[in-house]
């Protein structure tokens, strides 16, 4: 078995520290073959393939109903905790309504509508920092489908620094990305209801080398593709992973964590960090805990990865748990 990294133990200050954070990646592939494995765990299957240099991705949904509108866009002159001001707009003649979208594409947040008057918008917001500070880039977009109308990006962008962006779903009309080499985050912000995600299967797809990097199942409002790259300034502690199946026939599956280095960083090939068997029998479910954590630097690909499977049609879904340190 290899390693990554020498393991250093996490201390208790780094694991409460502020420049800590936490991440979960998931993912499934419903349809495993004898035939065609070894599979990553990614709702179109076949061996997940990122970017071979930052490049534009297209977003597109399958349906059209997975679409929303811009209303307006402006800088705000003011704000707070949940509140956007803009003394240059009336926000009533504009048309915004309760339960419409205000994204801060500055501070890289977004929230509901839950009042509206000619020159403020009080938003639904749960965090304790400032929604918005004067100067902020803004944008409100309205649900005009039955499904998603906005989603989150979190990706590595041309110069290896996290970003975050938000697109507008345009349904079965691609939509145009910034440059990324990475997604590590994809998601639904807002649909046409708190009660609805995205009626279509939402994809993302690199532009130069047409391979899908991320996508999220119709309904699940988050990206069912397990892989994961640790951001520039990083070391992921590695400290859960699991894997389940639904009930097959004689089926069963191994399932292995795979690590792949960039090429983009002069180091190339995989290797297992642990594998772990599933039985069908009664869908069968494993998880392992990682103790001491196992640590990865700096722009290490993490992907979870089926070896092989003992009949076909197997549907396997599973993730894995990252601590993030920021290095000092």
């Amino acid at each position: 078995m290899r390693y990554p990294k020498k393991n250093k133990p996490l201390t208790l200050s780094q694991i409460e520290a502020a420049s800590t954070r936490m991440s979960h990646v998931t993912g499934r592939n419903p349809d495993l073959d004898q035939a065609t494995d070894p599979e990553d765990l990614q709702f179109s299957g076949g061996i997940w393939i990122p970017p071979s240099q930052p490049q534009v991705h297209r977003l597109r949904s399958d349906t059209a109903l997975d679409i929303g509108t811009e209303i307006t866009i402006g800088t705000a002159t003011n704000g707070g905790n949940e509140l956007l001001i803009d003394i240059s707009k009336n926000f009533l003649t504009l048309g915004v309504s309760v339960g419409d979208l205000v994204v801060n594409d500055t501070a890289g947040k977004y929230a509901p509508v839950i009042l509206v008057s000619a020159q403020e918008l009080e938003c639904d917001k749960t965090d304790i920092s400032p929604f918005f500070v004067a100067g902020d880039n803004y944008r409100v977009v309205s649900p005009t489908g039955a499904g998603a109308a906005l989603v989150c990006v979190d990706y590595i962008d041309e110069k290896m620094s996290e970003k975050r962006s938000f697109y507008i779903m345009n349904g079965l009309n691609q939509v145009l990305t910034d440059l990324m080499l990475r997604v590590n985050n994809f998601e639904v912000c807002g649909a046409s209801s708190r009660e609805f995600s995205n009626v279509g299967l939402l994809t993302l797809r690199s532009a130069t080398d047409d391979n899908v990097v991320s996508e999220i199942i119709p309904n699940e409002g988050v990206s069912s593709t397990a892989a994961y790259t640790i951001p520039k300034g990083y070391t992921g502690y590695l400290t859960q992973a699991n894997a389940s199946l639904v009930e097959v026939s004689n089926a069963g599956a191994t399932i292995s964590l795979k690590v792949t280095r960039q090429g983009i960083l002069g180091r190339s090939g995989s290797y297992s960090v642990r594998m772990f068997d599933l039985s069908s029998a009664g869908g069968n479910q494993q998880s392992l805990e990682f103790i001491p954590p196992l640590a990865f630097t700096e722009f290490t690909d993490l992907v979870l990865r089926c070896s092989s499977v003992t009949a076909n049609n197997v549907d396997v879904s599973g993730g894995f748990n990252l601590m993030l340190v920021k290095n000092a």
